[in-house]
């Protein structure tokens, strides 16, 4: 997937790079990566998936956060060492003359701080479509927030209590539909 930022300031100039999805459940997707700095100041985020055999494509948005330790630290202590090396690549240290040399500095430097998880819970998501006329379907669900909720049924002067959101903590989701 390609895992879109905004980098730190002064400049808050947009960074993409792709990165391995390690999962994806009810709370968002998972995916783990040196640690990010960019994430820490502005931490939101956005993720494509392209299909071009398919002509779909599906961008995520929203919030981004560290997983807890125990979860980083289960994901690096199942990867075997050889495998870990590869994700430390671009860490900075002396310089050497051979590829053994380098993957033993490596080995020697790994902690699993470096080695961290995040998760994107999404507040919009966008299923694209194509067709061979270059005309595209596109459907669009943005999740509402339980503190929206709360102020459409503060706000409802029916007294049906929102006109029949649901609230909660994961929200609702609106779909639309776009032609382009």
């Amino acid at each position: 997937m390609c895992l879109a930022t905004v980098g730190p300031p002064p400049t808050h100039k947009p960074t993409s790079r792709v990165v391995l999805l390690r999962g994806c459940d009810q709370r968002g997707f998972v995916w783990f990566t040196n640690y990010d700095s960019s994430l820490k100041i502005n931490p939101h985020a956005c993720l494509s998936f392209y299909w071009p055999h398919t002509q779909r494509q599906v961008r995520v948005e929203g919030a981004v956060s560290r997983l807890p330790p125990d979860e980083s630290d289960g994901y690096c202590n199942r990867r075997l060492v050889g495998n870990r090396v590869p994700g430390e690549g671009s860490v900075q240290g002396p310089h050497v003359s051979t590829h053994a040399e380098r993957k033993t500095a490596l080995q020697d430097k790994y902690a699993h701080a470096l080695a961290t998880g995040y998760r994107l819970s999404p507040d919009r998501m966008e299923f694209w479509q194509g067709h061979d006329d270059r005309n595209r379907r596109v459907y669009v669900q943005t999740r509402t927030h339980a503190q929206e909720h709360q102020l459409a049924d503060s706000t409802d002067s029916s007294g049906s209590g929102g006109g029949g959101h649901g609230g909660g903590l994961e929200g609702q989701w609106v779909l639309e539909t776009m032609l382009s």
